[in-house]
C-alpha cells in the first residue's frame, strides 16, 4: 500500500502568554510565538495550495495521512460528511501528533523548543470531543472511525526526535550558504528568521513524522526543496516525483480536481469513484514500483503518442470552461482515474487514457459546469 503524509499546511503566527491561577487571567506581555505565515493571504494561500495537494495524494496513492491540526481543520473545510467518506474508503486517516515547535520566553531571551500540544491529548481522553458534525448521528460514526483509524506514536521517542530537531536546525543555522538559501540575509528581520526556523524544523519533523507513521511518501512546505539542496543525506526524490505529476498535468491542461470540488462541479464521492477502479489502483502500483523522478516520469508518460477524437475534443472544450472561471491553468491534481497506467502493450499509451478519461468526464459534467458558470 502506497501511503503519503501531507505535511504542507500552514501555521499562523500567534502568540503564547502565561495563566496566573492568582489572577485567574492571562498575562498582557506575550511569552513567545509560534507558527509563521504573517498575514491571511499568505495563510490562505498556503492552506489552498494544501487542499489541492491532498486532492492531488488521493490520486497518487492509496491513502492520504494528515496530521491531527491538520485533519480537524479539514473537517470544517471539506465538511464532516466528505472526511467521514474518505476514512470509510481507506482513503484518509489520522495522525495524533502531541509535539510542536515554538519560541518561548527562557533566561531573557526567545529559545527555540518543543510544545506539547494538550488539544489532541484531551480529544484522547475526552472521546474525541473535537471531532464534530452537525448531525449527532454523523458525529458519532466519525468519531468510531477516528477511534479505529487513528495512527499513534510513542511521545517519548517524538519528544527525544524533536529535542535532536533543534540541536540540528540550531546548528545548520550557523552556516551563511544554508541561511542564504533560505532567505535569510544579514538585514533580514529577527521575526522573519525565527519564523524561517520553525519553518524549518516542520519541515524535519515531517521526515520524522513520516518514518514514524511508515508512510512511503511526504508533501512538504516549499521550504522544504531548499532545505533538501543543502542537507544530501534526505532523499528528495519524493518530492520531485510529485512535482513531475503536477508538471505533467499542467502541461496537458488538465482541470484540478479540488478546483471543481469547491465550485460544487466534483463531490467527494466522485473522487471516491475515480480511485477506487481497477485502472486507478494499477497505477498507483506502478508510480510505487517506479523510481521516477520529475524528468522520468514525464518522459515514461508522453514517449508514446496516439490521437483520437476524445482527445480532440478535449482540447477543444477544456480551454472554454477554463475560460468562464478565470481559472489559472495547470493547477495540481485532475478528475481522471486511470491516467499512466501501463498495458504492456505496444499500442497503448498514457497519454491515451489520459485524454480519454479527461474527454469522457468533462463531457459527462459539461451540463453541470456550463449551468455553474452562468
Amino acid at each position: 500500500m502506497s501511503n503519503v503524509l501531507i505535511n504542507s499546511f500552514p501555521k499562523a503566527l500567534g502568540s503564547f502568554s502565561i495563566y496566573s491561577n492568582d489572577k485567574q487571567s492571562f498575562e498582557e506581555i506575550p511569552k513567545g510565538f509560534s507558527g509563521f505565515a504573517f498575514s491571511k493571504m499568505e495563510y490562505d494561500a498556503a492552506l489552498d495550495n494544501s487542499l489541492k495537494q491532498l486532492f492531488l495524494g488521493l490520486l497518487m496513492h492509496d491513502k492520504v495521512i494528515l496530521r491531527y491540526d491538520d485533519f480537524v481543520r479539514c473537517i470544517e473545510l471539506l465538511g464532516s460528511r466528505n472526511i467521514m467518506t474518505l476514512m470509510k474508503e481507506d482513503a484518509l486517516t489520522v495522525l495524533y501528533d502531541l509535539r510542536d515547535f515554538a519560541f518561548l520566553e527562557k533566561d531573557g531571551g526567545l529559545k527555540l523548543s518543543v510544545l506539547g500540544k494538550l488539544k489532541p491529548i484531551r480529544d484522547i481522553f475526552d472521546g474525541y470531543t473535537n471531532i464534530k458534525c452537525q448531525s449527532s448521528k454523523e458525529q458519532s460514526k466519525l468519531r468510531q472511525l477516528v477511534d479505529s483509524k487513528k495512527i499513534l506514536i510513542d511521545q517519548d521517542a517524538e519528544y527525544s526526535d524533536e529535542e535532536k530537531i533543534i540541536s540540528e536546525i540550531t546548528r545548520d543555522f550557523n552556516s551563511k550558504e544554508l541561511r542564504t538559501a533560505l532567505g535569510v540575509v544579514d538585514n533580514t528581520p529577527n521575526l522573519v528568521e525565527k519564523s524561517i526556523k520553525l519553518r524549518v524544523c516542520e519541515v524535519a519533523q515531517g521526515f520524522v513524522l513520516q518514518s514514524k507513521c511508515n508512510a512511503e511518501s511526504i508533501i512538504q512546505d516549499s521550504i522544504s526543496e531548499s532545505y533538501l539542496r543543502q542537507k544530501i543525506i534526505l532523499n528528495s526524490n519524493s518530492v520531485t516525483k510529485t512535482e513531475g505529476f503536477e508538471y505533467l498535468l499542467q502541461k496537458k491542461g488538465i482541470p484540478d480536481l479540488f478546483y471543481l470540488f469547491k465550485r460544487n462541479i466534483l463531490s467527494v464521492d466522485d473522487v471516491i469513484k475515480i480511485r477506487d477502479s481497477g485502472q486507478a489502483s494499477i497505477f498507483r502500483k506502478w508510480l510505487k514500483s517506479n523510481d521516477f523522478d520529475k524528468e522520468k516520469l514525464v518522459s515514461a508518460v508522453l514517449k508514446k503518442k496516439t490521437k483520437s477524437i476524445k482527445a480532440s475534443a478535449v482540447r477543444f472544450l477544456y480551454p472554454t470552461i477554463i475560460g468562464l472561471f478565470n481559472a489559472p491553468l495547470g493547477i495540481t491534481a485532475s478528475a481522471i482515474d486511470s491516467f499512466f497506467i501501463p498495458k504492456l502493450l505496444d499500442n497503448w499509451s498514457p497519454e491515451v487514457y489520459l485524454d480519454e478519461k479527461i474527454a469522457s468526464f468533462i463531457e459527462k459534467n459539461k451540463r453541470n459546469i456550463l449551468n455553474y458558470a452562468n
